[in-house]
């Protein structure tokens, strides 16, 4: 037998698959930094989650801007970075509560927020609420829409949303 002709049992090279084979799979994908990404355009917890944020930072720092790192035990998490108080943080931050988000911000009781958790009579803190909430222009757009009607339910409130071509819901 020549070394041309491969026998049965032992196949030329070119028939064997090479260990370096190209795969079907694409490569993967470079993440965008964060930076790059679109700013939240809306508060992810609800004013009332929020002002845990004001009440921490008013009854156990007396009003006074307080680091992260020592705000997040009294707003009951354990590490600054945990992403559900960044995330609080930052809403609190939307309406107009508190100013500072971030792992290592420093974090201030603002005027609004000072009249929430600590109002003069109960009127002052209705039309802090009020002011709080109007502060994210999405939530103000709706509710200029609706001029002061009752806000429908979910399956309807879709509407808003055509009708609204500028806000984002």
């Amino acid at each position: 037998m020549s070394d041309d002709v491969p026998s049965e049992g032992n196949p030329s090279q070119n028939d064997r698959k090479s260990p370096h084979r190209r795969s079907n799979r694409k490569p993967p994908r470079a993440r965008e930094p964060a930076s790059s990404l679109a700013p939240w355009k809306f508060p992810k917890n609800t004013i009332e989650d929020s002002l845990a944020v004001a009440k921490a930072l008013d009854e156990k720092f007396a009003g006074n801007p307080t680091k992260a790192e020592e705000l997040v035990k009294a707003v009951g998490f354990n590490k600054s970075n945990d992403w559900r108080f960044l995330d609080l943080l930052r809403s609190a931050a939307l309406y107009g509560i508190t100013s500072g988000s971030g792992a290592t911000a420093t974090v201030h009781l603002e005027k609004l927020g000072e009249d929430i958790v600590s109002p003069g009579s109960s009127e002052q803190r209705q039309v802090s609420l009020l002011a709080a909430f109007r502060n994210v222009p999405d939530f103000a757009a709706v509710e200029t829409f609706y001029k002061g009607k009752k806000i429908p339910e979910d399956e309807f409130f879709e509407n808003c949303r055509r009708a609204c071509k500028n806000v984002e819901i």
